[in-house]
């Protein structure tokens, strides 16, 4: 009896033991290259079927990027212990970002089957660890930013007017397509510039990864697009475009280019519109003009009715002969006559000086030496003079 029951339980724990699902974890590249596709694998089987379907949740690490495939989970079947046993393969297809060790941790997975009675089994099961190391070769490694792939191509597509004329624009769109890594290693190709000449909006940016479903082989690419607003005609300089990779199959340094170019810029053409404006404008500026012109001349003849601009003439009229130095210190004296006949010796000081004219003039004498100072001492004392009646008269003007 004792023999019979052990019997029984041994045989009872190989059918439970034979029901529970086998997870196996694999991976197609133990040391990919950093940038390069390894695909983990994750092989799920059951002894009968599934009750319902498996879900894969997505992996996520650090510096680890994902790349969803179209075909990435598919049904299988494998012989164990000579029966036939159901399962399903997940493929993780994943690209490390930077060198060194990773450890990736998969989702739990929930399955659900039916065991040979037909009753239903659900089974919580934790993925073994995937582990694998990321290299960079020696080369790549002289590399900013650091981009390995098999091909990386770049073109260019421009969309202008016939005839580019400031206030237009320009529509540039840069591709990059990378064979076997990701877009995400592509850097920013077109730069926002601000110059006299055009005006360089930031650049939108869309990136895509795919899975080729013949070979495998990972495809990306990069778009870029920007607008340029022209501010000014002249000759617009569109930088060329470089970009540095290793290819490792010839273990070699290869660049992708885009070649700079020079676009004309033609100044605007004058639109009946525009050239009303203009002609609405110069009428403005003259009309304007002419009123500066007007006021200048009524103050330039208010100056020159001024005490000091007579005097400011006799002083030039020193220069020439006697008679036209005599002609200014009339004009200068008259405007004055008032103020030097209040003055008996306002009065004797503009005599003498009229004296001195007249003998140089009718005698052919020789002018006083400080005939000059004369005058500048008469005007001086007119002013203080006027000043002086000026202060005894402000009491009777409250």
């Amino acid at each position: 009896m004792r023999y019979f029951l052990i019997f029984f339980i041994s045989l009872f724990c190989c059918v439970v033991n034979a029901q529970e699902p086998k997870v196996t974890v694999s991976i197609t590249e133990q040391q990919p290259l950093v940038g390069q596709v390894t695909t983990v694998k994750v092989k799920v089987l059951v002894p009968t079927w599934f009750s319902k379907p498996l879900y894969f949740d997505e992996a996520e690490a650090i510096n680890i990027i994902n790349i969803k495939g179209n075909k990435s989970t598919y049904p299988t079947s494998e012989r164990v212990d000579g029966a036939t046993w159901t399962g399903v393969i997940k493929e993780y297809p994943i690209i490390a970002m930077a060198q060194g060790k990773y450890e990736l941790q998969l989702p739990t997975l929930n399955i659900h089957f039916v065991d040979d009675s037909n009753n239903p089994v659900k089974r919580a099961i934790t993925v073994p660890k995937v582990e694998f190391n990321a290299s960079l070769p020696t080369k790549a490694a002289s590399l900013s930013p650091v981009i390995i792939a098999e091909n990386i191509t770049l073109t260019e597509q421009l969309k202008t007017p016939e005839q580019l004329v400031t206030g237009q624009s320009i529509h540039r769109v840069i591709t990059a397509e990378i064979t076997t890594s990701s877009a995400l290693f592509i850097p920013p190709l077109l730069a926002t510039q601000n110059t006299e000449l055009a005006q360089a909006y930031p650049a939108s940016v869309t990136t895509t990864d795919k899975l080729d479903q013949r070979s495998s082989e990972l495809l990306g690419t990069r778009i870029e697009q920007q607008d340029i607003l022209i501010k000014q005609d002249g000759q617009l300089e569109l930088a060329a475009i470089e970009l540095q990779y290793y290819q490792p199959s010839t273990d070699t340094i290869k660049t992708a280019t885009i070649d700079g170019q020079v676009i004309a810029i033609k100044p605007p053409a004058m639109t009946s519109k525009r050239l009303i404006l203009w002609l609405i404008t110069a009428a403005i500026a003259v009309l304007f003009l002419y009123f500066l012109i007007k006021v200048f001349q009524r103050l330039r003849q208010r100056y020159q009715q001024t005490e000091t601009a007579y005097f400011s003439a006799l002083k030039h009229s020193a220069k020439s002969d006697t008679k036209t130095y005599y002609s200014a210190y009339l004009q200068w004296s008259t405007l004055l006559k008032g103020d030097i006949g209040k003055s008996a010796a306002l009065l004797k000081q503009h005599q003498a000086v009229v004296i001195s004219f007249e003998q140089a003039i009718y005698t052919q004498a020789s002018l006083p030496v400080n005939l000059k100072e004369q005058i500048a001492s008469l005007r001086a004392n007119i002013k203080h003079s006027k000043k002086a009646n000026s202060e005894q008269l402000s009491p009777l003007n409250p």
